[in-house]
């Protein structure tokens, strides 16, 4: 039986495991992209505190595409002046453009140790770009921001 709240109690709130969230919640202010937001809009969008990927994830096979995504989100990341992104936010950029292997997922980024820091247990891990990553990560963006 289900408890309806009466005229003096306040609505029931759904809990907050209802629905995946992918943007600010909770009341939270959504971050503000930095400057150079701007000049990547036709590649990444990071409006109300959700990255995007516009463009079509460059590779011709799935292990380089889902780096690629990777690169791509996390630069849109540090676009929020957020450094890191979980694997379940980069496995969703993947999905949303065709080129999730979810068997060899995990596997794929973590075989990029030059551009991946990759920390965190198994269901839990997070990624951020090293040096070289943001070098690599600037170097995709540039080449799909024509």
């Amino acid at each position: 039986i289900t408890k309806l709240p009466s005229a003096h109690q306040a609505p029931i709130a759904p809990t907050p495991h209802a629905q995946a969230q992918t943007g600010p919640v909770n009341g939270d202010v959504a971050p503000i992209p930095t400057a150079d937001a701007a000049k990547y809009e036709n590649v990444i969008s990071v409006v109300g505190g959700v990255v995007k990927v516009l463009k079509d994830i460059p590779g011709s096979k799935k292990p380089e595409q889902t780096v690629n995504a990777a690169l791509l989100y996390l630069f849109g990341k540090n676009l929020l002046s957020q450094e890191q992104a979980t694997f379940a936010e980069i496995r969703q950029v993947c999905k949303e453009h065709a080129c999730l292997d979810g068997a060899h997922f995990a596997t794929t980024l973590k075989a990029q140790k030059e551009w991946f820091i990759i920390t965190g247990g198994r269901k839990s891990e997070v990624a951020q770009l090293t040096k070289p990553g943001k070098k690599q990560a600037q170097s995709v963006v540039d080449s799909l921001n024509v």
